[in-house]
């Protein structure tokens, strides 16, 4: 990628960031344990506290930021593993931002499907005798 390529798509990858930070703080409007601790610019927050923007406006916001990641400049191509790194991360963020707000939408989810959508993560299954033995060990 040229080096105009490449500041394109940190531009393009930085505006997401941004824009994701938003809609993070505009979440928290709904949720109060959305966000632990903010360290961005003050009328950030201030902004999120004003505009109270509606989960349906969140939902689509997060769609929007999908969709341009998903077509973002060389993404899938760039030689930058920084990029193609910060921008897995940022899909995945979006993801959730954007399934927590179909939680307080109302959609119910399964636990695996929960935590899958919330942190990528889904707990181990094991069967039956795994645990036999731990307890063997453990008396």
């Amino acid at each position: 990628m040229s080096s105009g390529g490449a500041r394109a798509a940190t531009d393009a990858m930085n505006a997401v960031a941004e824009g994701y930070a938003h809609l993070v703080l505009a979440l928290g409007q709904h949720d109060p344990d959305y966000v632990d601790a903010f360290y961005g610019p003050a009328e950030w927050k201030t902004q999120a506290e004003k505009e109270k923007k509606s989960l349906n406006a969140i939902g689509a916001a997060a769609a929007e930021l999908s969709a341009t990641l998903a077509k973002s400049p060389d993404a899938a191509t760039s030689g930058d593993e920084m990029l193609k790194l910060r921008r897995e991360y940022l899909q995945k963020q979006v993801g959730a931002l954007a399934a927590r707000v179909r939680m307080l939408k109302g959609e119910k989810l399964k636990f695996d499907d929960e935590s899958r959508a919330l942190y990528d993560a889904v707990a181990p299954t094991y069967p039956d005798s795994h645990f036999d033995e731990i307890i063997k060990q453990l008396e």
